[in-house]
């Protein structure tokens, strides 16, 4: 009876993300609001400039292995299974505008931090989500690990801020227990 008490009583730490929100875009959605307070912004350039950054696709079967490198100077470099293509990135504001085959196109920056840059279309829920290169391999190029990652920000920073919390409750009524 105790171990299920606290069971109960804990179990409200634990912030599950739930398995069934459909593709990748929704699981996005999702998460994004819970997490946009711990990212970072373009101005923390050493975060996603001159990294190899890898597509991370919605889809179970991955077929092309898409590297994407922001110069310095502006280069972008994309690389599909080893082939380069050259094209041209520009920042504005918490934005990126990146030179297409036909179009440029404007990338708000929804999210940044070690492993993820995610950009959104401007005016459109069309995602672009990157990861660094080294976590999507380590992942296996699944992206639901990807996104259960990525809730992981949300759930350490949460359950951080609920343990703060529960312990300044317990200060206040040992506190209130003392002076009574």
């Amino acid at each position: 009876m105790e171990g299920k008490l606290l069971d109960n009583i804990f179990g409200v730490f634990e912030l599950d993300l739930p398995k069934d929100l459909g593709q990748m875009e929704d699981y996005i959605k999702f998460i994004l609001p819970k997490i946009k307070p711990w990212g970072s912004s373009l101005n923390d350039e050493n975060l996603w400039q001159s990294g190899r950054w890898m597509e991370i696709q919605g889809n179970d079967a991955w077929d092309k292995s898409f590297v994407h490198i922001f110069m310095p100077d502006g280069e972008y470099l994309i690389f599909d299974n080893g082939v380069l293509t050259r094209r041209a990135w520009r920042k504005i504001g918490n934005s990126l505008m990146l030179d297409e085959i036909k179009n440029t196109i404007l990338y708000d920056v929804e999210y940044i931090n070690d492993n993820f840059l995610i950009l959104r279309q401007n005016g459109l829920d069309r995602y672009f989500v990157l990861g660094k290169e080294s976590f999507v391999r380590k992942i296996k190029f699944d992206w639901l690990t990807a996104m259960d990652e990525l809730y992981n920000v949300y759930r350490y920073n949460s359950k951080f801020s609920m343990w703060a919390m529960f312990l300044f409750i317990l200060l206040i009524i040992f506190f209130g227990w003392l002076y009574m």
